[in-house]
């Protein structure tokens, strides 16, 4: 889960990538029905709630919005973008 700045709003976010939001929190997309190889574990928006990043319990980071979407893969040298 992670709160709006302003308190007026959070999301909530299922292991399964699913995204839940509630209040004044915007919806950027979430990972609901795509393949994941790990559970999704946390989250965390961006300073002006603009977005947020999924992180999986194998160090796999998603970004929706205006989080940035330049991430390290789990297990790889390579960056990922968000998936949108």
């Amino acid at each position: 889960m992670a709160a709006t700045s302003d308190g007026g709003g959070y999301w909530f976010v299922a292991s399964d990538g699913g995204v839940f939001a509630y209040g004044d929190a915007g919806f950027f997309g979430s990972m609901g029905a795509k393949h994941l190889n790990e559970p999704i574990v946390g989250m965390a928006s961006t300073p002006d709630d603009g977005g947020y990043w999924l992180v999986a319990s194998d160090g796999g980071i998603f970004a929706f919005g205006d989080a940035s979407s330049t991430a390290r893969r789990a297990g790889s040298g390579s960056t990922s973008r968000s998936w949108e």
